[in-house]
């Protein structure tokens, strides 16, 4: 008989695997012990990569943008996917002519794409690789480049850029934005582009000169909500130019053009008086290098570009320049009489004071 004492349990004896049972239990320790780049795909990981893509093609734009936001290496398939010939061709909008301003009908709707479908895949990228991607996948649409749109008065292209642009850094700090700044000027090859207008002949490069307008503007400026962040902008695009080179670049970006084909009007200010409408661009650019924002810029500096601004591209007339100085604010206009009385020009400071009092006179006479 078998002895009853002893131990309390019935022991299991040691049983033999069949070899489909070593197979299964190899196949659950293989996917137990997944690297972690597969295991984040979840059950995306069965399928081939061209099957992967073809279920992407079912997916809208903002399904796509949420499915980037699972994992890492979703999001890393995802830009590659929007890379491809056939994900740019379905992804990419390429029309921007006729629409309406951003921020209003289809001009909305455009932004919301571009913002779901890049700031969301490249979220999780620094910042250098971000923007590489980003022109990577944006240098395909024409019209978002310098000279890219055959007819840039009538098309949103770099408004809707500019927009995106503003999305993409919100909440950035400063020594990115610089990192922005930089990657948009080299990549636009801005430096050579403005070198060419502002040493050459005022008007001689008319298309160029409008298209530097646009994309300062349009790309650069227009679109921030804070002061400090226009000025920061403006002040990249200013500074690295000496003093009189950055007053021809501000009136190629902020002087009055023409209605009819959108060219900088370089005699408006020596030929006759002007109204206020040629100046208030200039004016607005001049009071937010003034402000405390800008604080790159001290009241010497702003008023020597005043001084600068006012002959190009010839002696304006005084009458012009009172007007200007009347639009700039008080501080300025007192800062810019005391460097003239300072520096000895007596002279040019009675005749600019009279026609600033005929200016204020006229002025409250229009406005009563």
């Amino acid at each position: 008989m078998t002895s009853t004492t002893g131990s309390s349990y019935t022991s299991i004896p040691n049983q033999k695997y069949r070899r489909s049972s070593r197979r299964s239990r190899q196949r659950c320790n293989t996917s137990d012990t997944a690297s972690p780049s597969l295991s984040t795909l979840g059950y995306f990981q069965m399928l081939p990569l061209e099957i992967f893509q073809t279920v992407l093609n079912y997916l809208s734009v903002k399904d796509i943008s949420m499915l980037s936001m699972v994992s890492k290496t979703i999001s890393n398939h995802l830009m590659n996917y929007i890379s491809t010939p056939a994900g740019n061709r379905r992804l990419l909008l390429r029309d921007f002519h006729n629409l309406e301003p951003p921020g209003k009908g289809e001009g909305s709707y455009i932004l919301e794409h571009y913002k779901s479908l890049v700031k969301r895949c490249t979220l999780l990228l620094p910042t250098k690789e971000r923007l590489k991607y980003i022109h990577k996948v944006l240098s395909g649409v024409s019209c978002f480049k310098l000279h890219g749109c055959p007819s840039p008065l009538h098309c949103s292209g770099l408004q809707c850029y500019g927009v995106f642009l503003q999305i993409l850094t919100a909440g950035w700090d400063e020594l990115e934005c610089h990192r922005v700044f930089n990657f948009l000027w080299e990549l636009s090859n801005l430096a050579r582009k403005v070198q060419t207008v502002v040493s050459s002949k005022p008007g001689s490069a008319q298309k160029l000169e409008l298209r530097i307008r646009l994309y300062c503007r349009s790309v650069l400026l227009n679109h921030w909500i804070h002061r400090s962040d226009s000025a920061f902008w403006l002040t990249r695009i200013l500074k690295p130019w000496p003093m009189v080179n950055q007053a021809r670049l501000l009136y190629i970006i902020f002087g009055p053009v023409s209605s009819l084909d959108g060219h900088v009007v370089w005699q408006r200010m020596i030929e006759g008086p002007t109204d206020e409408a040629s100046l208030k661009g200039l004016a607005e650019a001049i009071k937010l290098l003034y402000d405390t924002e800008a604080r790159e810029w001290t009241a010497d500096d702003v008023i020597s570009l005043v001084d600068e601004l006012s002959v190009v591209p010839r002696e304006w007339l005084m009458e012009n320049s009172a007007r200007l100085l009347i639009l700039s604010g008080n501080n300025i206009c007192f800062t810019f009489m005391a460097s003239k009385a300072v520096n000895g020009r007596v002279a040019e400071l009675a005749r600019l004071m009279v026609f600033l009092a005929l200016g204020i006179v006229t002025k409250r006479t229009a406005a009563s």
